[in-house]
C-alpha cells in the first residue's frame, strides 16, 4: 500500500480574494434563494466506492488538505480597497480545529465503523445534509461524510458551497484528497499548488475596454429578454425543499447515447445534443400542462477552467451561453439539436462566451439584491426555462480514494425556484448518470416521471425502458 503523500508546504495566501465574474451571479442567486426561504446555494457530490476506505488515511489527508488550503475557512465580506465582494481568507498558519469526516453506517447492515452513526440510506443522508439550517452549518465551506453501506461498499458525500467552488472544482478536490491519502493519481487530475488556488482573476483591462467587449452579449441578452417564456415553477420565488432523482445508464445504453449524439452533432461535441434532450423533455412536460412547448430560454454554463493538469479548485470558472428555442424547433430531438448547434456556432463566431465573461466581470460591483432584481426584472421574474449542464467524465484520472476503488460518481445540483427544475448529466467509466433536481411544489410526481422518461427517450431515441433509480430524495 502506498504511503500517504507529504502535505504541500503552506504558502502565503492573499487575505482578501475578490470574487470572479460568475461568482457575482451566484452570489445574487444565493441572495434570492435565502430571501425566498429556499436556503443557501449548497450542492453535493457523491463518489461510490467498492469497499470501505482506510478511514485514518482519509481523515489525515482531509486535515492536511484543509491546513494547506485556508480558502476552506474563508468568509464572504467586502474589500474596501476594490469595493468588491471578496473572500476573507485566514493565514495558512492560523490555528483552527481540524475538519472531521463524519462517519455513518446503514442501519440494516453490520456495523464495522467504530463510532459511526446509523442512518437508513444514502438518500436519507444526502437529504439530511442538504437541509441543515444556515445557522448550524460547520465553519468549513466544504464538508465530507463517509457512509458504510449494508452490502460492504461505501460512499463519500461532499457537501459544498456553490459560492466558492463548482462541480469540476470538487472533482479536482477529490483527486487531491486521493493524492494526499497516498493513492496514485493521474497528473491531469491533480490540482494546482495552494499558492495558485485563490489568486486567479480576470486579466486586467480598463472599464471602457470591458464595456466595449461586453457590448455583443448585451445586444444578445436584450433580444433574449424580449422573449416571453415560462418555467415549471413560475416566476415567484417561494420557500421549498430540494429533491433529486439519479439514474445511471448501463455501458450498452451509454454507448448508444454517445453514438446517437455523434450522429446528430457530426462527431463534434455532445453538449448540444444533451441540451436538446433536456429541452425536448421539458417541452413535453409543458404540453402536458396545456402550456406552449416554447419558446424556451436556456442558460448553459461553459467551463473556462484552464485545461490540462493541476488546475485550480476554488471559485467558479464558467461563462454562460443563452439559447432561445422556439416551439417549432422542439418537436423532435433532431430538430432541437440542429437549432442548438446553429446558435452555438453563431455565438462562438461572435465570441459571446468571452463577451459575457466581460459582462459578468463588470457586474461584480453590483450588490447581490440589486443584481438579482435587475436580472429578474429584465426576464419578467424568470431566470431560465430550466437548469442544465453536462460535466463530462467524473474526475478523470481518479481511480481510488483511501485504498477504495471509485466505481461511480455524480453531482446533485441545488436549483432555485424559478425555474424549479433541472436535468443534468455526468459520466464515469463509460456510464452516464442522469440527475434531475426539482423544488417542492414546482412539478408533480407524474411530471417527475414524465421529465425523466422523456429525457431518456431523447437520449436513446426510443421510449424509456424500466430503469433503476439510483438515488431519490
Amino acid at each position: 500500500m502506498a504511503e500517504p503523500a507529504a502535505p504541500v508546504p503552506p504558502s502565503e495566501t492573499p487575505r482578501v480574494v475578490p470574487i470572479l465574474g460568475c461568482d457575482g451571479f451566484l452570489l445574487a442567486l444565493d441572495s434570492m434563494m435565502r430571501r425566498g426561504g429556499q436556503g443557501s446555494h449548497v450542492s453535493q457530490t457523491i463518489a461510490e466506492l467498492d469497499c470501505l476506505p482506510d478511514v485514518g488515511r482519509l481523515t489525515r489527508a482531509w486535515q492536511n488538505f484543509a491546513q494547506d488550503h485556508p480558502m476552506l475557512l474563508a468568509r464572504l465580506g467586502r474589500s474596501w480597497t476594490t469595493l468588491l465582494p471578496a473572500w476573507k481568507v485566514p493565514p495558512a498558519d492560523a490555528k483552527h480545529r481540524p475538519p472531521e469526516i463524519r462517519l455513518w453506517t446503514e442501519a440494516n447492515g453490520e456495523r464495522s465503523l467504530h463510532g459511526a452513526e446509523p442512518i437508513d440510506s444514502l438518500e436519507e443522508l444526502c437529504a439530511r445534509l442538504r437541509h441543515i439550517p444556515d445557522g448550524k452549518r460547520p465553519p468549513f465551506n466544504i464538508r465530507i461524510d463517509l457512509l458504510e453501506r449494508a452490502d460492504g461498499t461505501a460512499a463519500i458525500v461532499v457537501t459544498w458551497s456553490h459560492l466558492l467552488v463548482d462541480g469540476k472544482g470538487v472533482e479536482i478536490l477529490l483527486a487531491e484528497l486521493s493524492r494526499y491519502a497516498g493513492d496514485g493519481v493521474d497528473e491531469d487530475a491533480a490540482a494546482a499548488p495552494p499558492a495558485a488556488q485563490a489568486v486567479a482573476a480576470p486579466k486586467s483591462s480598463s472599464i471602457r475596454d470591458k464595456m466595449q467587449r461586453s457590448r455583443a452579449f448585451a445586444q444578445h441578452f436584450y433580444e433574449m429578454a424580449a422573449t416571453k417564456f415560462s418555467s415549471m415553477s413560475g416566476p415567484k420565488p417561494r420557500p421549498s425543499k430540494i429533491y433529486c432523482r439519479v439514474v445511471t445508464l448501463n455501458a450498452e445504453d451509454t454507448a448508444r447515447v454517445n453514438e446517437r449524439a455523434a450522429e446528430m452533432t457530426n462527431h463534434l461535441v455532445n453538449t448540444p445534443f444533451f441540451l436538446a434532450c433536456s429541452a425536448y423533455a421539458h417541452a413535453r412536460a409543458f404540453e402536458a400542462r396545456d402550456m406552449p412547448a416554447g419558446p424556451q430560454i436556456i442558460t448553459l454554463p461553459i467551463q473556462t477552467r484552464p485545461k490540462g493538469g493541476r488546475g485550480p479548485i476554488f471559485q467558479n470558472y464558467v461563462t454562460i451561453l443563452f439559447f432561445r428555442i422556439d416551439a417549432d424547433k422542439l418537436e423532435s430531438v433532431k430538430a432541437t439539436t440542429k437549432e442548438v448547434q446553429k446558435q452555438f456556432a453563431q455565438m462562438m463566431r461572435n465570441k459571446l462566451d468571452t463577451s459575457f465573461s466581460m459582462m459578468l466581470d463588470l457586474m461584480r460591483w453590483i450588490p447581490p439584491r440589486v443584481y438579482s432584481f435587475f436580472l429578474r426584472t429584465q426576464m419578467r421574474g424568470e431566470i431560465t426555462s430550466f437548469f442544465h449542464s453536462y460535466t463530462g467524465p467524473f474526475s478523470a484520472g481518479l481511480e481510488s480514494i483511501g485504498g477504495a476503488r471509485v466505481v461511480n460518481g455524480w453531482h446533485i445540483p441545488v436549483i432555485s425556484t424559478p425555474p424549479g427544475s433541472g436535468l443534468f448529466l455526468g459520466e464515469h467509466n463509460g456510464r452516464l448518470s442522469l440527475s434531475m433536481s426539482w423544488r417542492e411544489g414546482a412539478i408533480t410526481e407524474a411530471e417527475q416521471d414524465l421529465l425523466m422518461d422523456k429525457f431518456i427517450e431523447g437520449l436513446l431515441g426510443e421510449p424509456a425502458r424500466e430503469v433503476s433509480t439510483r438515488l431519490r430524495y
